[in-house]
């Protein structure tokens, strides 16, 4: 019972707008945490940002750059998951 109290908190705040819908959801296998933080190391994402928006000429903002290098980054990722 005092499991569900904070559960039913959070479902009086949240909204049924505020979901995903489960079709636009599509989890994959991570692969393992050391290849993970070879690729996702906080220097290593802003090197890249900055290396983007120049290879862009800074037509990009800093937040269109850190988009795309996140999607470069779930890529890589889900290569080297289906890698194993």
């Amino acid at each position: 019972e005092l499991q569900a109290a904070p559960a039913q908190l959070l479902k009086l705040d949240i909204n049924d707008d505020e979901f995903h819908e489960l079709r636009k959801i599509a989890l994959h296998e991570m692969p393992v945490l050391s290849k993970q933080q070879e690729h996702t190391s906080i220097a290593r994402f802003h090197d890249r940002v900055v290396s983007l928006r120049r290879e862009h000429e800074y037509y990009l903002s800093e937040a269109q750059a850190e988009v795309l290098v996140l999607q470069q980054i779930e890529a890589e990722l889900l290569d080297l998951s289906s890698e194993r």
